[in-house]
């Protein structure tokens, strides 16, 4: 993406995430709503760095949404999913070998 207020943008709005497995993900959706509505503002005319502090505007403030979205990804939770997928994983394997 090379629109560096984006960038700073998702830098501070991941740095509230602190399950690292879910970081990616959040960035490529943000990413894509980011564009989005540059594209949007873009198409009505606006140019490139406009567009882009128009939609960074619309998207709020990214503590805040760093914060929600790391409420929403919780961090036990999150490590709780990751190793119960391990240990099914395990399982079906012992289970078939035999």
């Amino acid at each position: 993406m090379p629109f560096h207020k984006s960038e700073e943008f998702l830098k501070v709005v991941l740095s509230h995430i602190k399950f690292p497995f879910d970081r990616d993900d959040i960035k490529s959706e943000l990413e894509d709503h980011i564009l989005d509505k540059i594209d949007c503002y873009i198409n009505q005319g606006y140019d490139e760095v406009e567009a882009e502090n128009l939609a960074l505007k619309d998207m709020g403030n990214p503590k805040e949404i760093g914060l929600e979205l790391n409420k929403e990804h919780n961090f036990i939770i999150g490590w709780i999913w990751k190793l119960t997928s391990y240990a099914v994983i395990i399982l079906i394997i012992i289970n078939i070998l035999p």
